[in-house]
């Protein structure tokens, strides 16, 4: 019976597609799924036949229905899109919270966030408040979190700390705090020698080969020999804490962070949530001297720069990717070819992104000027730097006025997501470095 409503829309006839979809959700509510899809298809139509009143409608009635179901969550995800282009705000900040009601985590965040943005432009600042600190909660290492957060604290995108304090994780007193914090946690006994490897992980011969490798420059294949380790323990806070810090003091940070993530994970709280100390492992700020150093001069804050850095390598100074992207801000070949140009770079070869000096100040210098060709706008100077600053140019015309106008204007799904992420990592670098 679906497909014959699908029959029905290829042979152009959409009023009987949706009169079939309907008659299958009222016919058949002891089939969820197949009820849930019919509703789904029917709220469709009604939407891209511009009927956004009769879409709304199924879309609601889907949701009251069938909650649970993915056809929910997308279709009061259309008809609030909908009814907010549409200038029907109010139906818009209702479908939002609906939309909240039967989703998690990142898609509730966004929800509330949206729902927060318009009682504010409806001059309802307890609702708008209320709403962002939900959305905070909701998934709180989330892009939506973190712009929920901005608004609670009226801090405009990418706005700095007033100063910065690049304390190391494996200090001992960053180690004191985050033994105390642990030795509070289920799982982890008093008496554990926290920060300790356990002997089990140095007799371990995934640990034995991966130290031997890494020593040898064999990065790749000790990296592996250790994530294959953290995923064996994973579940185990002191331990992933004690490898996070031996693995740094390493300078292996790639399976470092996956550590601390997995001491996150594990505790089921989010990165701000656990000490600083422990965060500072999940979120390091390494070859930190060569990051002030680069941002200072060009005059924008360290922590867009370790933000990007994070996003692009993870701080593997050995990363590469498939288009040829290299080192920790991965310049693609013709991008490190001009950049060597603007630099007056000495008998450049690619390989020379490598060395950490040459990755930050590469990336530093075409961010840079992504960054004055848009007017130190670092969204725009963002999508710029990893889709080109052609088509970045196209989405900041189209979009018109406003940060999240611009977001939802880029056109290429990873250029956002990527946007998302950095601006993310950024807001926890300055939750975690910033005085």
């Amino acid at each position: 019976m679906l497909e014959l409503g699908r029959t029905e829309f290829l042979a152009g006839d959409i009023p009987e597609a949706i009169r079939q979809y309907l008659s299958i959700a009222e016919t058949y509510p002891n089939l969820p799924e197949t009820a849930a899809e019919a509703l789904w298809r029917a709220g469709y139509l009604y939407n891209e036949s511009a009927q956004f009143a009769e879409a709304q409608d199924v879309f609601i009635r889907l949701a009251e229905r069938y909650p649970d179901s993915e056809q929910a969550v997308s279709g009061l995800e259309i008809a609030a899109a909908a009814a907010r282009v549409n200038g029907d705000a109010t139906s818009a900040e209702q479908l939002y919270r609906q939309l909240a009601s039967v989703s998690t985590k990142t898609t509730r965040a966004e929800a509330l966030y949206e729902a927060g943005r318009l009682a504010q432009a409806r001059n309802a600042p307890d609702v708008a408040r209320d709403a962002f600190a939900q959305a905070a909660a909701a998934d709180s290492d989330s892009y939506y979190a973190a712009r929920a957060r901005d608004a609670l604290d009226g801090r405009a995108m990418f706005e700095p700390p007033a100063n910065l304090q690049l304390v190391t994780a494996t200090d001992p007193a960053s180690i004191a705090e985050a033994s105390a914090w642990l030795k509070t946690q289920p799982g982890v006994p008093p008496e554990t020698a926290v920060g300790e490897l356990p002997q089990t992980v140095v007799n371990d011969p995934r640990w034995t080969r991966g130290q031997a490798l890494w020593g040898l420059g064999l990065y790749e294949d000790a990296e592996a020999e250790i994530l294959d380790l953290l995923e064996s323990v994973k579940d185990d806070l002191a331990t992933n804490y004690a490898l996070a810090l031996a693995l740094s003091e390493m300078g292996v940070y790639y399976p470092s962070q996956q550590a601390a993530a997995n001491l996150i994970a594990a505790a089921g709280v989010g990165t701000l949530d656990v000490p600083r100390s422990i965060a500072r492992l999940r979120f390091p700020a390494p070859y930190a001297d060569l990051v002030v150093q680069q941002a200072t001069e060009r005059e924008f804050s360290p922590l867009l720069l370790f933000a990007l850095i994070r996003h692009e390598s993870l701080f593997d100074t050995t990363a590469t990717a498939a288009a040829g992207e290299k080192g920790l801000t991965q310049v693609i070949p013709d991008t490190g070819a001009y950049i060597a140009g603007l630099l007056a770079w000495p008998d450049y070869e690619h390989s020379d992104l490598f060395q950490p000096q040459a990755g930050i100040a590469f990336g530093a210098a075409y961010l840079d000027e992504q960054l004055d060709r848009f007017d130190q706008d670092a969204l725009a100077a963002l999508a710029g730097y990893n889709a080109g600053p052609g088509r970045a140019i196209a989405w900041r015309e189209a979009a018109g006025p406003g940060d999240d106008a611009f977001l939802n204007a880029i056109a290429i799904g990873s250029t956002r997501l990527y946007v998302q992420r950095i601006y993310t990592f950024f807001t926890i670098y300055r939750a975690l470095y910033g005085v």
